[in-house]
């Protein structure tokens, strides 16, 4: 695999994801890779860092510009200041980071404090996540989560006094019990806090999970589609109202302050990952990483690959992946540069399928795309159906 991270310097720019596959406990609904806290003690943390760090010098990728890094998990806030900056320090000297790249940690409410918050910002670390998900305890205990609301205020608090001025706050939406009201005060909760970016997500229920085996034994009620629906209308209404702009199906900000690393996925930007489970692309095949920090670890001390698998795409999975994320996205898809990049005509390649978006727009009550300047774009009642919609474009 090293070839093809050889192979990917073409790339002018790109972006790094690092997965911290630490939690103190696991919630029931994640299926991102990661181990519980019981698992791991500081001398494991260590031990994964020095290998983290080794996979990023074995990585010969010193000459592709990276103009985003983001800390996923897991939750890398578990980690302390120090390790942090060993990281951000390895990356500096392994790749050509832009002196303005954007840099994004995750972190939870009520596991940080101001002095590890200071160290981040100083290590480089310029923006942050914070997994809210609710500010309803009983949510809160559905989800398994350790946090309580006031410890989201709190967190708020120390992101402010700690000099951060840009981050995130992620929030859910049908969640076993909770009501149209309750959704809406978590969203006016989380706008309160003043972050410039709110991403709220549908729960999901991922094969293998807890909340997927309680929901097939039947543990656990999902919330009705139709009401589901109307959340999600309740959250853009609030959220819209409030001056953050949808720029992606699941994801609003204030004005500039669009996640770059984020939207680098939607615009088919190449990304490079390192740690357990992480996966990369390069703009022509996708790899990724053991799903075992151990034997992580373990391949990285014994000078062998952690690389699991490799896929080639094909160049028809290219072309429906791009229409998929960028119909994802309030910009949408710009139809003269696919057309350049793919040596197609849009309108040919994809007769039978625009005839069978026109069909499904008849049969609403409402547009559900638009074509404009060029773009092709879904439009807040689309981007309900942007899953049936993808479909249609499937090779």
């Amino acid at each position: 695999m090293v070839s093809d991270r050889q192979n990917s310097k073409l790339a002018k720019s790109a972006g790094i994801y690092l997965h911290i596959p630490f939690c103190i406990v696991k919630c029931p609904y994640c299926d991102f890779y990661s181990i519980e806290n019981e698992q791991d003690d500081f001398d494991s943390r260590e031990s994964f860092v020095d290998a983290l760090t080794a996979e990023i010098r074995n990585g010969n990728l010193n000459e592709t510009k990276i103009s985003t890094i983001y800390f996923g998990g897991g939750t890398p806030s578990m980690l302390d200041g120090d390790q942090v900056d060993r990281i951000l320090s390895c990356l500096r000297d392994n790749f050509d980071v832009a002196a303005d790249a954007e840099i994004t940690l995750e972190l939870n409410p009520g596991e940080i404090d101001i002095g590890r918050l200071t160290y981040y910002k100083e290590s480089g670390v310029n923006r942050l996540s914070m997994g809210a998900q609710s500010f309803q305890p009983e949510e809160l205990k559905t989800l398994g989560r350790l946090h309580l609301p006031e410890d989201i205020f709190t967190a708020a608090e120390l992101i402010e006094k700690s000099g951060f001025d840009d981050f995130n706050i992620d929030l859910l939406y049908g969640v076993p019990g909770q009501t149209l009201d309750s959704v809406a005060e978590n969203v006016l909760s989380a706008i309160n806090i003043m972050p410039n970016h709110i991403s709220v997500y549908s729960l999901t229920y991922e094969k293998g999970t807890p909340f997927y085996s309680m929901k097939a034994e039947g543990l656990l009620k999902p919330v009705d589609e139709n009401l589901e629906r109307v959340m999600s209308e309740r959250v853009l209404e609030i959220l819209r109202d409030a001056g953050y702009n949808r720029y992606e199906i699941s994801n609003y900000s204030l004005a500039g302050f669009e996640s770059k690393h984020n939207s680098s996925y939607w615009n088919g930007s190449p990304y490079y990952s390192f740690g357990p489970s992480a996966h990369s692309f390069d703009g022509r095949a996708r790899w990724w990483n053991i799903r075992d920090v151990r034997s992580y670890i373990d391949k990285i001390n014994s000078n062998e690959s952690p690389i699991a698998g490799k896929e080639s795409l094909s160049r028809e999975k290219l072309i429906f992946e791009r229409i998929f994320l960028r119909l994802r996205t309030s910009s949408g898809l710009h139809i003269p540069s696919f057309e350049s990049e793919f040596e197609l005509i849009f309108s040919e390649r994809f007769e039978t399928q625009l005839i069978e978006l026109d069909k499904m727009e008849k049969d609403g009550s409402q547009p559900i795309y638009s074509y404009v300047d060029s773009y092709l774009r879904l439009t807040d009642n689309g981007l309900r159906y942007s899953d049936a919609i993808a479909e249609l474009f499937v090779p």
